[in-house]
């Protein structure tokens, strides 16, 4: 059981890199963050192509998406945390792109593929979190230019742009379950600036002179209300003959 004695710790308010500096992954970091906005950058892997075969494109270890008729599309996706209520959006603060021209003509049904490069989908609920998961797709074919347009770079915002949204949750527990914190923390990108306290975590311990015991509990009783897990100990618990 993680017990903290006495100290509520804040949180740093500088980036926090969420990915270790493997060239062949996107490495995201987290800029600044809140329940209603999130700020990250994504420094994307090098593109690698065959000659000019597009169906031969990769980035690094990219995840990919193949559709029947369309080029391989590497995309980085991810998960917030974001308020209970509102809706959000994305949008691409800033990018640094180059292109490369294609000697093969390509074919598919659109001028420019994927006809969005970031996308965010309706939030859903995680028990404890309200969630919402991103898309960005760092390369774009453009079939009119016969190039494909790559993002090595880009700033993304993710924010509450209305006061109501879809999947809004109604209820919030005051503490979070410990036996979900591991799942929170390996899956919210976010969780280090948005984590709320562990049942199990006692944030307050109150160590008293048994005769004050009594008097202390509506104040240990006051603590928990405000959200601040409180253990209220007698010296005895300490020493069966205490002297006062």
């Amino acid at each position: 059981m993680k017990r903290i004695l006495g100290f509520i710790f804040i949180l740093s308010s500088l980036p926090i890199l969420l990915t270790a500096a493997n060239p062949a992954k996107a490495e995201i970091t987290i800029l600044s963050s809140s329940l209603d906005e999130t700020i990250l950058s994504i420094k994307l892997p090098p593109l690698q192509i065959a000659g000019d075969d597009i169906r031969t494109l990769t980035m690094g270890e990219l995840e990919v998406l193949q559709k029947e008729g369309y080029p391989p599309l590497p995309f980085v996706s991810g998960i917030f945390a974001v308020s209970d209520k509102g809706g959000f959006d994305a949008a691409i603060v800033n990018s640094e792109e180059y292109t490369i021209a294609l000697s093969k003509p390509s074919a598919f049904p659109h001028d420019e593929y994927p006809a969005r490069q970031l996308i965010l989908e309706t939030p859903q609920i995680m028990r404890d979190y309200r969630i919402v998961r991103f898309q960005f797709f760092p390369v774009t074919y453009n079939a009119d230019k016969n190039e494909i347009r790559i993002v090595r770079d880009a700033v993304i915002r993710i924010q509450n742009t209305s006061t109501r949204g879809k999947n809004e949750k109604q209820f919030t527990r005051e503490r979070l379950s410990s036996a979900f914190l591991n799942l929170y923390r390996s899956s919210l990108l976010n969780f280090d600036y948005v984590e709320r306290f562990s049942s199990d975590t006692v944030l307050m311990r109150i160590i008293t002179p048994d005769t004050y015991y009594d008097y202390l509990l509506p104040c240990t009783e006051w603590k928990e209300k405000t959200g601040i897990l409180t253990r209220l100990v007698k010296f005895s618990d300490f020493n069966p003959n205490p002297t006062f």
